[in-house]
């Protein structure tokens, strides 16, 4: 529902808003979704509907739980990108849970939640997310690998991750 609040316009223009973020032509939005007897639109432009559903009403706060399950990392990059617009042009926030989240998509979050086993590890802006585990000692040599590129900070969190389970 969206609020009356907000001076956004009529909802048609929020709807080619999100046409346009998502990257979702005109023709897709003129195109029925299909199932597994019709076919329709592809698995990716799918998700790309499902979460422009999601965000046609206005909140403070989207929960999007492994948003990246079944989708290729391009597919993944546009829809954070997309979000991350969302929540600045709409002053909202997106709480993403990804698995083996790609590089690039990493690198477009603002801030970091890491748990383990349920219990928080640390939360708060991703950039100090390396310093603050290089200052553990069993993580200092690891993180050097992450200062001189020669380890992606992925692979390097969920080394860690996966060193306290």
């Amino acid at each position: 529902q969206l609020s009356s609040a907000l001076d956004i316009g009529p909802r048609s223009k929020k709807v080619s808003a999100l046409l346009e973020l998502l990257q979702l032509s005109e023709a897709t939005a003129k195109t029925k979704i299909g199932d597994e007897q019709k076919r329709g639109i592809s698995g990716g432009q799918k998700r790309r509907v499902t979460t422009g559903e999601m965000l046609l009403g206005l909140h403070n706060v989207y929960f999007c739980d492994e948003l990246s399950n079944g989708l290729d990392s391009s597919i993944t990059y546009l829809l954070v990108v997309a979000m991350k617009e969302m929540a600045r042009v709409f002053n909202s926030s997106f709480v993403i849970s990804l698995l083996q989240c790609p590089p690039e998509v990493f690198d477009l979050f603002d801030n970091l939640i890491v748990l383990s086993e349920g219990c928080l590890i640390y939360s708060g802006p991703i950039q100090k997310a390396i310093d603050h585990f290089a200052s553990i000692p069993q993580f200092k040599a690891e993180s050097l690998l992450v200062k001189d590129r020669r380890l992606d900070k992925v692979s390097f969190l969920e080394k860690v991750v996966h060193s306290i389970d």
